[in-house]
């Protein structure tokens, strides 16, 4: 397996994480037809992807390209069945014909029920997927954060990825927890966008940012 194949493949990720039982958000399908996963029901064809967008029971869904791409993702809120359309993250509508045709195409989907975060996080920012990630050193004396940054998804954005119109990087003081500055895709620095508050992370312990 060549390195990096695990993180490259979502459908693979998740099998392995949720078999070393780790949590993991649960996969609800796969559009993919040559390939399963556990009791996440194979969605053959356009047809069988459309039954499924209108039961109303399986939202909130988030769906992802299997493979190492963030282009390809859908944050779905709900199925209006009034008017066949599923309700998108930002209030945007899609119907379920068209939907399901984008879900059939390319190498398919993973299909996972959409989690809500902390409702601090949740009402700061809403059901948008960021992160904070860190660069650990690893020494003779243990691990130690050398780096952190909160990559923070904004607007109608589903996912924080930095080269997504809006969003941004904010650099995190380790000493304190407290996000210093911002930057978006330009690299440009800006003051704190509206709403979004300088102690995000936390200055406690037992968030692991004490040096």
């Amino acid at each position: 397996m060549q390195r990096g194949a695990v993180a490259a493949d979502k459908l693979l990720f998740q099998t392995l994480i949720a078999g070393a039982r780790l949590p993991v958000p649960p996969l609800l399908a796969v559009t993919q037809t040559q390939r399963r996963a556990g009791e996440a029901c194979g969605l053959v064809g356009r047809r069988e992807i459309v039954r499924f967008l209108r039961d109303p029971e399986i939202y909130p869904v988030f769906a992802l390209s299997p493979g190492n791409t963030a282009l390809s993702i859908v944050s779905a809120d709900r199925n209006d069945s009034s008017t066949d359309e599923v309700l998108l993250l930002g209030s945007e509508r899609k119907t379920v014909e068209n939907l399901a045709a984008d879900l059939d195409g390319g190498a398919g989907y993973v299909i996972q029920l959409r989690l809500d975060g902390d409702a601090r996080l949740a009402g700061l920012f809403g059901p948008r997927l960021w992160s904070v990630r860190a660069l650990v050193l690893v020494g003779p004396s243990g691990p130690v954060i050398h780096r952190a940054v909160a990559k923070i998804a904004t607007g109608n954005n589903p996912a924080d990825n930095f080269w997504r119109q809006g969003n941004m990087l904010g650099a995190i003081e380790l000493e304190t927890g407290l996000i210093s500055r911002f930057a978006d895709f330009n690299a440009e620095l800006h003051s704190l966008p509206p709403g979004i508050p300088s102690s995000v992370i936390g200055k406690r312990e037992e968030h692991g940012l004490s040096r």
